[in-house]
């Protein structure tokens, strides 16, 4: 029976509501739960903290969503510079014990994943009983342990200044989180009537721990996952992902058309089938009658690439990552005119500033408090010191190389024009100080290049190989 013979059927029951209905409407599409069938506004139902570790646990395009950003954040470093050469290696031993780099990471990599991320201080203080629900007194202040990176799966309460007349109007100013027993009792104990399953109620000052959240407006208590902004995003993915898959399943079959085939059986069809795909292969050589027909078919995919970019350029709005670096590019190295890399990267070095700075100043500011560090303890407003972040991208060979040569071009002009002498400008290109060097630095001193700094080179050494190109 064909597929018109069943609406001729007497006995089909004909429903026209039904027939016309489309079953995908079960499926949220085309209601009130489908964001894409109007342009309004609808309130999305959030995903629950176990369902965000699924999806970053299972789906690799969630993963990197979350983790590239955090992992740059840190990954190149930072510089602290004191004037006195001891105090600077003993705080930048003892910064470097904590793992900063690790810590600060995870918590950023928690925010964008659950909507928060925190870092809980290890200070040590002395005195017999610490209130956590105080400020951090600077003069109690004995050391600091450790760097524990959590996030707002044990926060139940933030406590939030919303008064606008306030200096601290948006600041957090303390949580209450709930933990597990110290002593994991509850895990270890031999006899469970004997495990302490009470969760410990605390409430910790906001200067005893780092916070940073994402997409936190001022009427929310804690921030939105990326993962929760973007899930459409993502599931569009996911979905083309899975259309690639099957198309890739069935990209190519052969078509055998013989009019004997309606003479056999189910089992003869299974068999003949099986005989026909081992023999007819590469180079194989196919002996059928004269009205018998052997084809192949292919799946025709003109178009799928503009879907898939569309995907791309998706992601790649709402997550601030060139789609270049978010399908793989090698990341960290500016060659001629990336400018999608010196984007992404720019966008990093402002979360660094924003973000990250007044966290990583105020540990470094709790460092030079304690008494067993660099000999006593030190006034950060009256130590000469400076913060500074190492560059997130290196030139690549060619380009450095293009680059010595413009300003080599330049130089030359300066000179021969009586803008500068040459001593002066051996002195900066070659400065005596700079022993690392393989040759002329880029710069007026030994220090990394800025971003402002490989912006500028790096229109210069396009705007000199266009012009290359022209001549």
């Amino acid at each position: 029976m064909s597929f018109f013979d069943v609406f001729k059927s007497k006995q089909v029951q004909h429903n026209d509501s039904q027939e016309f209905t489309d079953f995908m409407g079960g499926m949220g599409k085309a209601g009130s739960r489908d964001g894409l069938s109007a342009q309004h506004v609808i309130r999305a139902d959030r995903a629950t903290k176990a369902e965000l570790s699924e999806l970053y646990k299972t789906n690799p395009l969630a993963k990197k969503i979350v983790d590239m950003p955090a992992d740059d954040l840190t990954k190149s470093g930072w510089t602290l510079t004191i004037n006195d050469p001891t105090k600077q290696e003993a705080y930048n031993d003892a910064l470097n014990a904590l793992n900063p780099k690790k810590a600060f990471a995870d918590e950023f990599r928690l925010a964008r994943l659950y909507g928060d991320g925190y870092i809980a201080l290890g200070l040590v203080e002395s005195g017999t009983k610490i209130d956590t629900r105080q400020p951090l007194n600077a003069d109690k202040l004995v050391g600091i342990n450790y760097l524990n990176a959590f996030s707002s799966q044990i926060v139940q309460n933030s406590l939030i200044c919303l008064n606008p007349w306030d200096k601290r109007y948006g600041q957090e100013e303390a949580i209450q989180i709930s933990t597990r027993p110290n002593n994991g009792a509850f895990t270890l104990a031999h006899n469970p009537e004997e495990a302490d399953t009470q969760p410990i109620i605390q409430i910790f000052d906001a200067s005893r721990y780092f916070h940073h959240s994402v997409s936190r407006l001022e009427d929310d208590e804690f921030g939105t996952s990326l993962l929760q902004t973007l899930e459409d995003a993502v599931k569009v993915g996911d979905s083309a992902l899975w259309s690639v898959g099957q198309i890739l399943f069935d990209y190519v079959f052969k078509v055998y058309k013989s009019q004997d085939a309606n003479n056999l059986k189910a089992p003869q069809r299974t068999m003949l089938s099986a005989k026909a795909n081992y023999q007819f292969h590469t180079n194989a050589l196919a002996v059928i009658g004269s009205n018998e027909e052997l084809t192949k078919e292919a799946t025709t995919v003109t178009g799928a690439a503009d879907l898939l970019n569309f995907v791309w350029d998706y992601l790649s709005m709402g997550t601030g990552i060139p789609k270049t670096i978010l399908k793989g590019q090698s990341a960290g190295t500016v060659a001629g005119a990336q400018y999608d890399s010196m984007t992404y990267y720019g966008s990093i070095a402002a979360t660094q500033e924003n973000e990250l700075r007044p966290q990583l100043e105020t540990l470094i500011k709790y460092l030079m408090q304690c008494p067993d560090i660099a000999g006593g303890v030190d006034d950060p407003d009256q130590l000469d010191w400076k913060l500074t972040f190492n560059p997130m991208w290196q030139v690549d060979e060619l380009t450095d190389a293009q680059a010595r040569q413009y300003l080599a071009q330049a130089d030359a002009a300066y000179i021969q024009n009586g803008v500068v002498a040459p001593d002066e400008i051996a002195k900066m290109r070659f400065p005596k100080d700079n022993s690392s060097a393989a040759g002329p630095t880029l710069n007026n001193d030994s220090k990394p290049l800025t971003e402002q700094q490989l912006e500028q080179m790096a229109k210069d050494i396009y705007t000199g190989m266009s012009g290359d190109q022209d001549a």
